[in-house]
């Protein structure tokens, strides 16, 4: 039987589709974090793994910041794909002020009560001097809330890089590969 593709089968298609993709799992094998990069006149950084069982690699992130991060930094975000046994830059990219990134609804749906119990990151501008932490990320309970399902399944660099006036403050770096939930 055909069906006529109407305004309405449509949009019974598009929810279905959406649905489904929306609702495939995405399971994430643990590389690499590292924060090369941190302006010492901002403060430190320090980022490292540690294996937690023989499956699970916990991620932990510490920045001191020693001075207030200007107003009008900027976060850019770059997803490299490995192919050819070179990370390539792909269209999966974002760059916005930090405030506006904050403010933005793709933070919040980003957010999750799991990293509420384990970042102490601020969630809207400034971000004043202080210590911040990222604590025993287990990079799978994020896929389990849903932040990497919408990425293909590729082994991936993330690239995140905070600057001022086109002046680096801080970069970090994760290597991981996301993988269909088996």
């Amino acid at each position: 039987m055909k069906f006529p593709m109407n305004r309405a089968n449509m949009k019974l298609t598009l929810i279905f589709l959406s649905v489904g993709v929306c609702m495939a799992k995405k399971g994430v094998m643990f590389e690499t974090a590292e924060i090369p990069f941190m302006d010492p006149k901002y403060g430190t950084a320090t980022c490292y793994s540690n294996k937690y069982n023989a499956t699970t690699f916990l991620v932990n992130a510490r920045v001191n910041f020693t001075t207030d991060l200007p107003l009008d930094s900027v976060v850019a975000v770059d997803i490299y794909k490995l192919s050819d046994n070179t990370y390539k830059k792909t269209a999966l990219s974002m760059k916005k002020k930090i405030c506006q990134f904050l403010d933005s609804g793709e933070y919040r749906i980003m957010w999750s009560s799991y990293m509420d119990e384990r970042f102490n990151i601020p969630k809207k501008c400034p971000i004043s001097k202080g210590y911040y932490m990222a604590k025993d990320i287990d990079p799978n309970r994020l896929v389990a809330n849903e932040l990497f399902n919408f990425l293909p399944s590729w082994s991936i660099k993330v690239e995140v890089a905070i600057t001022s006036k086109n002046e680096p403050i801080m970069n970090m770096k994760f290597r991981f590969k996301v993988v269909d939930a088996y």
